[in-house]
C-alpha cells in the first residue's frame, strides 16, 4: 500500500469550499494534471465518473463519501489495484483546514503508485491553491 496526506491551510469556511469541491465536471480548470473529465449531473454516492490525466490512461471513478461541507472521497479503478482519494475540509478558528489523502492499494500499487499515485501527490498543493481562488470568486469573497 501506498499513502500519502497533504494539508493546505485557508481563512474560508467549509461551506465556501464545498461548491467548488465537488463540482466534478469543473476539475480541469482546478489541476493542470487532468486533460478531460467525463461525469453525467452533481457529484452523489455511487456516480461513476471517467478522468483523463495527461499522458496518461482514461481512468474510471466512483464517488464513495459525501458529507456536505466536510468530506468528499472517491475510488479510482486501475488494473490490480485501487487508488481513494479523500478530501477532508476541517473548521479551525481562522478557517478551514483542507487535508487530501491518496492511498493506492491492491498488487501493483507500487506500479500505479509510480506512475500516477506520485504524479497526483505533486499536484495537491496547485489544486488547492485553485480551489481555494474559485471558492473566493464563487462566494463573492475574492479578495480586492
Amino acid at each position: 500500500m501506498w499513502k500519502h496526506s497533504f494539508n493546505t491551510a485557508t481563512d474560508l469556511a467549509a461551506d465556501a469550499l464545498w461548491p467548488t469541491l465537488v463540482d466534478i465536471k469543473n476539475w480541469a480548470d482546478l489541476d493542470e494534471q487532468i486533460e478531460s473529465i467525463e461525469i453525467d449531473g452533481p457529484a452523489e454516492i455511487g456516480k461513476l465518473f471517467y478522468l483523463k490525466p495527461k499522458g496518461g490512461p482514461r481512468l474510471k471513478l466512483r464517488v464513495t463519501e459525501l458529507q456536505p461541507a466536510a468530506v468528499y472521497a472517491d475510488l479510482c479503478y486501475m488494473p490490480l489495484a485501487k487508488m481513494k482519494t479523500i478530501h477532508r475540509l476541517v473548521p479551525t478558528k481562522s478557517g478551514t483546514n483542507i487535508i487530501t489523502e491518496i492511498n493506492i492499494y491492491g498488487i501493483m500499487s507500487f506500479f500505479w503508485s509510480g506512475l500516477i499515485g506520485k504524479k497526483h501527490a505533486r499536484g495537491i498543493a496547485a489544486m488547492n491553491k485553485k480551489l481555494i481562488e474559485r471558492a473566493r470568486e464563487t462566494s463573492g469573497l475574492a479578495v480586492e
